[in-house]
């Protein structure tokens, strides 16, 4: 259930990342920043924010802070809603898998089926690429021997249902 609520939330988020660009394009990025412009000249905002980026395996920089120096409200607001819309796909995509392998472990008699299986090894996959790419090198070596070790466990597991099975 919880797994179902963050995928929920996290897809909505996903949505919403993607649709402010296409509403600032609607309302007209020369308008917006024009506007934000005015408001931020009179004192009556004010538009700080820092670069965004990725430090890990993907070194991924967006220069925000230039983009606002610069007066491009508009397109700093695209860039880091573009950027939050990829981060937040990745993990929609990693809960909704979650979900599935819950909700098959939940109809099986034993979670130790050749279908959980293959998807815990796509989402062990995901998670070390996910960590390589947040968090460097080292992360994902660790994040791999971690996921690793869970997949070898549920496939031990695996093994002695057969067994299992096959006597009785």
């Amino acid at each position: 259930v919880i797994s179902q609520i963050m995928a929920g939330i996290v897809s909505a988020a996903c949505v919403i990342c993607l649709l402010v660009p296409i509403i600032l394009g609607v309302v007209g990025i020369d308008k917006v920043n024009t506007e934000i412009g005015k408001a931020v000249e009179s004192g009556h905002a004010t538009f700080d924010v820092d670069d965004v980026s990725l430090n890990g395996m993907i070194d991924l920089q967006v220069k925000v802070e230039d983009m606002v120096n610069n007066g491009n409200y508009a397109e700093a607001v695209i860039a880091i809603c573009i950027f939050a819309a990829v981060v937040t796909a990745i993990c929609a995509v990693l809960f909704w898998a979650l979900v599935s392998i819950f909700k098959t472990i939940s109809v099986s008699e034993t979670p130790f089926t050749e279908d959980i299986l293959r998807k815990l090894r796509v989402v062990f996959v995901m998670i070390a690429i996910i960590f390589g790419m947040i968090s460097g090198f080292v992360a994902f070596v660790i994040a791999a021997c971690i996921c690793w070790s869970l997949y070898t466990i549920f496939d031990y597991g695996f093994v002695i249902q057969q067994e299992i099975n096959e006597t009785l």
